[in-house]
């Protein structure tokens, strides 16, 4: 009996260890033809409308624009940066993945420090539009708030981000 508790408690931890690297169950690529690496071409689209914090806005897709393409290499996927979505050459096994901030709240510091309790939390919302040879495979909109920073909320966006398509590209049929 004295075995079980151990025995528990390293399943928990192996599966705390896996989560935290970002590797739990349909985090891995799927492959593109011959086995090689699915291509996305990645487009974070900086227009920025009429969000009324466009130099904020701004700011925050030029952190998460190299830490998703960081967070999508980690899936297995072979990343290409891409500055506008004409760019993009369709082809078996590469996609097209434009992602776009549609509202951005930093909140405030000094609640979320003093007050605590969820005040002052910043919020992220982005969509995603995934691309294939025949147009349109998926879109999404993903919203994340935290107590943390906005750092933290960009980087589950794209953690999200990435598991989502992810996901839709392991349940298509090969090919």
């Amino acid at each position: 009996m004295r075995s079980l508790p151990k025995a528990f408690l390293a399943a928990a931890v192996l599966v705390a260890a896996t989560a935290s690297l970002g590797c739990g169950s349909g985090s891995k690529a799927v492959r593109g033809p011959g086995g090689a690496p699915v291509i996305l071409d990645v487009v974070l689209d900086r227009s920025v409308g009429q969000l009324p914090n466009a130099e904020q806005v701004d700011q925050v897709a030029g952190w998460m624009e190299p830490d998703l393409h960081q967070i999508l290499s980690g899936f297995g996927y072979q990343v290409v940066p891409q500055g506008n979505p004409q760019a993009y050459q369709p082809a078996p096994g590469r996609y097209l993945l434009i992602v776009k901030i549609t509202r951005y709240n930093p909140g405030s510091k000094a609640a979320r420090m003093f007050v605590g309790l969820g005040a002052g939390a910043a919020t992220l919302d982005a969509h995603y539009s995934l691309f294939g040879v025949k147009g349109p495979v998926n879109e999404g909109d993903i919203a994340v708030g935290s107590g943390r920073d906005w750092q933290f909320c960009a980087r589950k966006v794209n953690q999200q981000t990435a598991e989502r398509i992810t996901a839709v590209l392991n349940a298509m049929p090969p090919g």
